[in-house]
């Protein structure tokens, strides 16, 4: 984040391609168009992906481009497959560009059901949050042209979305509940589709609604639950901090608080929150508020899982955005690196620069001794 430097990392997200579209011959025959950024983008997979991640290509023109690039492809199937994997794990894409990716490939006349349904899979384990996982579930099922392979998607996706649940313990368990919950609906509907007594159509629409209700359920889940002690809710995920620290000259020069709380030992995924020691120590800020104009910092809050989800900042007059709702505490205690911090209820969506587009919830309880680092 680091607003005090004035670095700001620019990163365009377009609008989440989540609706599936049809192309009629002409698009699908149309020329080649050169766009400001002199990108062909007719059969290059790579500059069509570039494209979108500049902004310059962007929902039904995006999709029709990836489905000609992949359908064109000199690759076999793993190859086909595999640029598509890279998409969806590359750190630099932005979420529009990974969901036109994927579901390009469902409409792919080259690539097989069987490498659909891995892609999918691929999407679930390769996507931050479970609202995004939902969301790339969604758009690949009503991007597929035949009703039992859709029907096959769901089922495998909330396998593999079950299967990570599980494997991150008991901190999960009402989310994996409510999966289970889903999954077995679901699974009842397919059973009166083959049976003959349920609508293909009707039990797919029906299907979708669950799906959205699901990610409702779990993001809803998040801003309302109470973390435990040194952890954080996002999205109705808990998150255990593995390592706790500040800025250390901003605090001994500026008594400025520039705190990173991490959730992985590679210390690329964090939430990064910062104060003035000041004007906000001990006191409960407004998340939903820019703060009136004075010298020194403003409270910021960043996010990274390790794609920025959000990025938050309360100096008037910029364009950064705040939260939709929650309060922030940051309390140091004594003259040395021991903190309390308690962020509650948040709701926040950052678009652009300032985050993936999508709302997150989230909620974070820390108390202890913060290591000193310079970030």
């Amino acid at each position: 984040m680091k607003m005090k430097r004035n670095c700001f990392l620019s990163v365009a997200v377009a609008l989440i391609v989540t609706v599936p579209v049809l192309f009629n011959a002409c698009q699908e025959d149309a020329p080649e168009i050169n766009y400001t950024l002199n990108v062909s983008v007719v059969n290059d997979f790579s500059a069509v992906v570039d494209a979108i991640n500049d902004g310059a290509l962007k929902n039904e023109a995006a999709i029709g481009k990836l489905v000609q690039a992949i359908d064109k492809m000199n690759a076999d199937q793993a190859g086909k497959i595999e640029a598509v994997v890279n998409v969806l794990n590359a750190l630099d894409n932005t979420l529009d560009a990974k969901l036109a990716a994927l579901e390009a490939a469902m409409q792919a006349q080259t690539l097989s059901l069987e490498g659909k349904l891995d892609l999918i899979k691929a999407a679930i384990e390769a996507l931050p949050d479970y609202t995004s996982k939902l969301d790339a579930l969604v758009a690949a099922i009503e991007a597929l042209p035949d009703y039992s392979d859709k029907l096959d998607a769901v089922v495998n996706a909330l396998d593999a979305m079950a299967a990570q649940v599980d494997a991150l313990g008991g901190s999960q368990d009402a989310i994996a509940g409510k999966i289970a919950d889903v999954t077995e609906a679901i699974n009842d509907l397919i059973a009166s589709v083959n049976s003959g007594n349920t609508d293909t159509a009707k039990a797919l629409a029906a299907i979708v609604a669950m799906l959205e209700e699901l990610k409702e359920a779990i993001s809803s889940g998040g801003g309302g639950e109470t973390p435990g002690d040194n952890s954080v809710v996002l999205d109705g995920e808990t998150l255990t901090i593995v390592r706790a620290a500040i800025d250390k000259s901003d605090l001994e020069e500026d008594n400025f608080y520039d705190i990173y709380f991490f959730f992985s030992e590679e210390n690329d995924k964090f939430i990064e929150i910062m104060a003035n020691g000041q004007l906000h120590d001990g006191k409960t800020l407004d998340l939903t508020q820019k703060e009136d104009a004075h010298a020194g910092w403003f409270w910021a809050v960043e996010m990274r899982t390790p794609q920025r989800l959000f990025m938050t900042y309360a100096e008037p007059g910029k364009d950064y955005p705040v939260f939709l709702s929650g309060t922030l505490l940051v309390k140091r205690i004594g003259t040395g690196t021991e903190f309390e911090v308690t962020l509650k209820d948040g709701k926040v969506k950052g678009i652009g620069r300032f985050g993936d587009g999508l709302e997150h919830t989230i909620s974070l309880n820390y108390k202890g001794t913060l290591d000193f680092g310079e970030f």
